[in-house]
């Protein structure tokens, strides 16, 4: 995948999850926009051969790849749970 020139300045970004599908997105400007592939959320899960899967977890990290040392700072981390009356 190749980066994505951002502007400096915040950057909104979110996980959407559907049953195994996961789909990463970004907000600029005035619209939200894909990041990357749709990727299956499904080898998140440690239910393999210990079977004692601990659940998914979700975090925030940064990583420089461009070896110019630029900084991530977060401001603010969400969590929320979207469930459809038809996944009950």
């Amino acid at each position: 995948m190749d980066p994505i020139e951002l502007p400096d300045g915040p950057v909104t970004v979110r996980l959407t999850v559907n049953n195994v599908a996961q789909q990463f997105w970004y907000f600029h400007d005035q619209d939200w926009q894909k990041s990357g592939p749709v990727l299956d959320a499904s080898v998140i899960s440690d239910e393999g051969e210990h079977a004692s899967f601990t659940g998914a977890f979700v975090g925030m990290i940064a990583f420089d790849m461009t070896g110019q040392a630029s900084e991530v700072c977060f401001t603010y981390f969400n969590y929320t749970s979207e469930v459809e009356i038809n996944d009950i």
